[in-house]
C-alpha cells in the first residue's frame, strides 16, 4: 500500500532490504523537520578511533554536538550490513 506524501512534507528515499531483495523505501517527515540524507561513500574499516575522529571532525557538516545545540531530540540512522 502506498500513499502520496503531503505537499508540505519532506521525503527521503533510501535503499532497503540489502541482500534480501534491495528496494527503495520512502520515508516521509513533517515539513518543519530538517532532514538530510548522507549515503555512504565506501572505504576501509576505520575502527573505533576513526569513528570518534569522524564525529569530532565530520566532512561537509558541523559536528553532531554543534547540530544538537538547542535541540531536545535527535534521530541518527546507521545502515550496518555487517
Amino acid at each position: 500500500m502506498t500513499s502520496a506524501a503531503p505537499a508540505d512534507a519532506n521525503t527521503a528515499l533510501i535503499r532497503w532490504g540489502s541482500f534480501y531483495g534491495d528496494s527503495d523505501f520512502e520515508l516521509t517527515f513533517p515539513a518543519g523537520w530538517d532532514v538530510n540524507v548522507h549515503p555512504p561513500a565506501g572505504g576501509d574499516d576505520i575502527g573505533e578511533e576513526g569513528i570518534a575522529a569522524a564525529f569530532d571532525s565530520p566532512i561537509g557538516s558541523a559536528p553532531i554536538r554543534v547540530l544538537a545545540r538547542g535541540k531536545r531530540s535527535a534521530c541518527i540512522v546507521v545502515d550496518d550490513l555487517t
